[in-house]
């Protein structure tokens, strides 16, 4: 049974704050020197990027001001140009968009979650 898109958004919430825990108090170097960081990382950042896949198109056209695009296309580098990461943008990614990111998706959520039938 595919997910709806609330389970999707909650499973993003999800990685967002595994990610967000494998880097507290890490450090752009720490990232870039510590092998099994820098692959954890990547991986969550390319599962939030196969989450992302998941949302429905009428979804991602209410909430354009996300980007959906982005946001998956970092998943495709990942897998498909892992040799090539420019560690700058994962670094910057994770500190400062994905917050951002999980804040959006929360908002949404209230939001849809206040307009359902009780």
């Amino acid at each position: 049974m595919p997910e709806t898109d609330q389970q999707v958004i909650a499973s993003i919430i999800k990685e967002i704050d595994n990610v967000s825990n494998m880097m507290a108090e890490k450090s752009q170097t720490d990232l870039e020197d510590d092998l099994v960081l820098e692959r954890a990382v990547c991986m969550t950042l390319g599962l939030i990027g196969e989450k992302a896949t998941k949302i429905s198109a009428e979804f991602k056209a209410t909430h354009n001001e996300i980007p959906w695009r982005k946001i998956i296309a970092l998943r495709n580098r990942i897998v498909h140009s892992y040799e090539d990461l420019d560690f700058d943008i994962i670094y910057l990614t994770v500190t400062g968009r994905l917050p951002e990111f999980k804040e959006q998706l929360k908002a949404i959520s209230e939001t849809k979650q206040t307009l359902l039938p009780k």
